[in-house]
């Protein structure tokens, strides 16, 4: 699923793009006419995202003048794009009630206050921080797989990974950690907790 991240820069300055750059995501930075001046590292980090990355300048000053542009934005790409989810980054609770609204649609939309605080992030740093927690809190908490294939690709799809080498080495470190055995059928089969 894309995620296509809609940043109300006029509202909140971002400092950074970097914690985006893993996702499959287009990224749109939404400015008000009197914003010129940009950090340099923001400069930096949004260079990395080519043309993944878009700057859409507002043309006049006023109140939600560019809460108006965000909003036509997200009309026009759920017409266009399937199944997007859209992140909206800004303080501005005005974008609430959009949201439920596009939620009501049956549309994939969410408003945070912070680039980390978008679901996929916090997983993905999630999973960087411990891979290995990560795979059992879903084992015990989502679903055992029987079976070694349906245990790598169960792992795949929580990692929303295709690696693998990555999927064995989860899988051998779980067998070290005697969270689990595989027997030469390809059972798999959990240790008692």
């Amino acid at each position: 699923m894309k995620n296509i991240i809609l940043i109300d820069y006029e509202n909140l300055q971002v400092k950074n793009l970097d914690l985006l750059y893993d996702l499959d995501s287009e990224i749109c930075v939404f400015t008000g006419p009197t914003q010129k001046n940009y950090s340099a590292e923001l400069v930096q980090s949004a260079q990395k995202f080519g043309s993944r990355l878009k700057w859409v300048p507002t043309s006049r000053p006023g109140p939600n003048a560019l809460d108006f542009h965000i909003a036509y934005y997200l009309g026009q790409v759920s017409q266009c794009e399937p199944k997007p989810y859209f992140h909206i980054i800004s303080k501005d609770k005005g974008f609430d009630a959009l949201v439920d609204f596009m939620k009501s649609q049956k549309l994939f939309v969410d408003r945070v206050v912070s680039i980390d605080e978008i679901p996929l992030v916090k997983k993905m740093e999630e999973i960087k921080k411990d891979p290995i927690a990560f795979i059992k809190d879903k084992i015990l908490n989502v679903s055992k797989p029987g079976k070694l294939k349906t245990l790598q690709t169960a792992i795949k799809k929580w990692l929303e990974a295709d690696d693998d080498d990555v999927v064995n080495e989860i899988i051998e470190t779980l067998k070290k950690k005697e969270f689990l055995s595989i027997n030469e059928a390809g059972k798999v089969i959990y240790a008692k907790e």
